[in-house]
């Protein structure tokens, strides 16, 4: 059903490309940001632009190392933007929108991606743009796009478990006991670290119903259509505007 939704609201995108026959106007530049974590944690890539203009809709597509980082969310920090993310093999497409138009003149955070690092390691997020679009209607070049180094240390629990473990080759019966319960208290620690893990993914854990994950997806696909819709709308209002002030001026100077 997401990938259903993810489809149409790629098909709205085109269509309007294809109704509003406008030129393209300056240039803009979209960037990740880069991270270093711990084994075995959260950690949030930003998605940033800058440029001159209102940036009202963009296609993003993000590949990843799906055997170090695994996706987990996406969202935006205002509430007139809305994304949409599908995520297959190591592959991210995101819908952007913003119907007022999103201020990236001073360079602008435009949403955020969760992952978990699952390998100690370096790896890149690389990022890819397309079909952006202005406030003004006006299609926006898209400049460059800068890629994310991702950098993903040992965890503080597994230097923890080597120490111990040098320790309890010196140490005899009784140290070998203390260092079991030690590493006992780690596991519970890890464990409420993993609940917690799944606590966070809040709106996107479907772990606990399929009616559940049902409902909200189709309240998402709902939602989605209808922003959309008035999206188009929009367009369709300020595309009518401009042609008839152009309609007038033309009359004008005829006169």
């Amino acid at each position: 059903m997401i990938r259903k939704f993810s489809a149409v609201f790629l098909v709205l995108l085109l269509i309007m490309s294809a109704v509003f026959s406008v030129g393209a106007t300056g240039d803009i530049e979209f960037s990740l940001s880069n991270v270093e974590c711990s084994n075995n944690r959260l950690f949030t890539v930003d998605i940033l632009a800058s440029g001159n203009q209102e940036l009202s809709a963009v296609i993003f597509e993000l590949e990843y190392d799906n055997e170090m980082i695994s996706y987990r969310e996406i969202k935006c920090d205002d509430s007139n933007s809305k994304v949409v993310a599908k995520d297959s093999n190591g592959k991210i497409k995101i819908s952007f929108l913003n119907p007022s138009g999103k201020n990236i003149s001073d360079g602008a955070k435009i949403c955020s991606l969760t992952f978990k690092s699952i390998k100690e390691g370096s790896c890149r997020i690389d990022l890819t743009a397309s079909d952006c679009v202005g406030s003004d209607l006006d299609f926006i070049d898209i400049k460059s796009c800068t890629a994310s180094n991702v950098n993903i240390g040992k965890s503080n629990t597994d230097k923890s478990e080597k120490d111990n473990s040098k320790d309890s080759n010196n140490k005899d019966k009784s140290s070998n006991i203390s260092s079991s319960k030690t590493k006992s208290t780690q596991n519970e620690a890890t464990q409420a670290d993993k609940n917690s893990t799944t606590d966070n993914l809040g709106f996107f854990n479907f772990s606990n119903s399929d009616s559940k994950s049902d409902t909200i997806i189709g309240i998402a696909i709902g939602a989605g259509v209808t922003i959309a819709v008035f999206f188009g709308m929009y367009l369709y209002k300020l595309h009518s505007e401009k042609r008839i002030i152009k309609t007038q001026k033309e009359a004008d100077k005829k006169q």
